[in-house]
């Protein structure tokens, strides 16, 4: 909760800020910038892992974004917005990562998950 009271604390003073100093807000919109930073992101996640990691990367963004919307189409699909589905793909893609490295490494991720609580640990044997 606390995270998205500072966030739209951080975003509010940001664009009150900017407004006050005569700013259009307008101006801030660049559709075309989104295009080359998405885009260079995703060049460089490409040029920096082993296919066998863009795969499962893939893989685990399209089933957070199939997850994400069957859900939000239970819930109602007004209430799915863009950010919901850019947490899903962007935590599938570090999932995917991780599990990836962990195996390559011989290693074991452990879940603990009940109500309220989820915990990972990630063993890595020391002679690796």
């Amino acid at each position: 909760m606390l995270q998205i009271i500072g966030s739209v604390v951080v975003i509010g003073c940001i664009l009150g800020g900017f407004v006050a100093e005569g700013g259009h807000i307008l101006a801030l919109w660049h559709p075309f910038e989104i295009v080359i930073i998405v885009g260079s992101a995703i060049g460089a996640f490409l040029i920096s892992n082993p296919m066998k990691v863009v795969k499962a990367a893939f893989a685990g963004a399209i089933a957070a974004v199939v997850v994400t919307y069957a859900l939000g189409r239970s819930v109602g699909a007004a209430q799915m917005t863009g950010a919901l589905v850019l947490a899903g793909v962007t935590m599938a893609t570090f999932t995917a990562a991780v599990q990836t490295f962990v195996q390559q490494h011989d290693g074991l991720i452990e879940v603990d998950s009940r109500p309220g609580h989820t915990e990972f640990q990630i063993l890595l044997p020391l002679d690796s």
